[in-house]
């Protein structure tokens, strides 16, 4: 006679609304935590770029302000609005064959850089025609020029920083003669990175006005 062996009957336990309430929540919380991670993420990488587009733009209007200074012969006037240089446009290996024209200040070779708070933005401006060898004397009112170059249409500006709530030249007893460096102090607003930035440069070979003492 063959042994009977007990029969095993397997019961499957159905999931309770309890557990799946619990589950449902637990859920959401994990979800809203993978969410908030991704927001701040998100801004995070948001911010890195602009920072970094920032940056790009910076880069490129000091590296222009630097190629001015690095070819000026002298800065003639600087107050903490607006910045001129002047850039000879005579070649100065032949400065000796063209020392009359060296040592003249002409209108193609003035650049003015001025902060314009409206605007938001520190700009470069140089004449429009630059065959124009209008002579100025070193102690012309280069402001007032400005503004009357600028009323009549014959000066060209492109952008070298925007994105600005303030921006200000500093030299310290400025002196056309014999002033070589400047300084200028920029501070971009929230949407370009809100970053304070102070830009240094200085004439490597300051060549003073025939008219200077």
């Amino acid at each position: 006679m063959s042994e009977s062996r007990p029969r095993v009957i397997a019961f499957r336990r159905g999931v309770t609304l309890i557990e799946i309430l619990i589950a449902l929540v637990v859920a959401a919380l994990v979800a809203g935590s993978v969410g908030s991670l991704l927001s701040v993420l998100g801004g995070a990488l948001r911010e890195q770029d602009t920072l970094a587009s920032q940056l790009v733009r910076t880069a490129g209007g000091h590296a222009r302000l630097s190629d001015h200074v690095l070819r000026a012969r002298a800065i003639l006037g600087l107050s903490a609005t607006q910045a001129v240089f002047w850039v000879p446009s005579e070649d100065f290996v032949l400065s000796n064959q063209y020392r009359e024209a060296f040592d003249q200040i002409n209108a193609r070779e003035l650049r003015w850089y001025t902060w314009i708070p409206t605007q938001k933005r520190l700009v470069m401006s140089r004449t429009i025609d630059q065959n124009d060898v209008t002579v100025y004397e070193h102690t012309t009112n280069w402001s007032s020029l400005y503004n009357s170059l600028t009323t009549s249409n014959k000066l060209e500006t492109v952008t070298v920083f925007d994105g600005l709530t303030s921006a200000s030249f500093f030299s310290g007893g400025f002196d056309p003669c014999t002033t070589r460096r400047v300084n200028l102090d920029l501070v971009f607003d929230a949407e370009h990175g809100g970053q304070t930035i102070r830009v240094s440069e200085a004439i490597p070979f300051l060549q003073e006005h025939k008219d200077c003492p």
